[in-house]
């Protein structure tokens, strides 16, 4: 029997599209019965794809292992290397409704690759948009002493 549906897969494919499409209602109902059924069970498995793909990133785009990021964050205290509010554990970083996320930000120099820390969004973004010039930063903490009622 596993030989017929390996040898006819696309036909097998088909027919349970086609199943769906004419029962869109029943299979609805059927996934959400299984789903209210199996929550916890599909919450761990989720955190758990999430904590693969977290690692999976920082390999990937950081050449970060998880170990070090994690040593990392723990050096930090938790929370952001400039204001220091600290992280939740949410991954991948999520914005709900305009909130920025309190995921770590990565950051590192454009010029040599190096990792220099991790920050929160709001801090990656005012050294994004700084052009990561300490010039420009030193500028606008001299703006705001001006400015600012004490």
């Amino acid at each position: 029997m596993r030989k017929w549906y390996a040898a006819h897969r696309e036909r097998q494919n088909e027919r349970a599209k086609a199943y769906r499409r004419s029962h869109k209602e029943q299979v609805r109902e059927r996934d959400k019965r299984y789903y209210e059924a199996h929550k916890e069970q599909h919450k761990a498995y989720e955190a758990g794809r999430r904590d693969i793909q977290r690692g999976r990133h920082l390999a990937l785009t950081h050449s970060l292992s998880r170990d070090n990021y994690d040593a990392m964050l723990l050096a930090q205290g938790g929370g952001c290397a400039i204001c220091g509010k600290p992280f939740d554990s949410s991954w991948p970083a999520k914005s709900s409704r305009g909130k920025a996320s309190t995921s770590p930000c990565v950051d590192h120099c454009h010029t040599t690759g190096e990792i220099r820390g991790l920050l929160c969004v709001h801090c990656n973004l005012m050294l994004g948009n700084a052009r990561d010039d300490a010039n420009i930063l030193l500028g606008a903490v001299s703006y705001l002493d001006r400015h600012t009622r004490a």
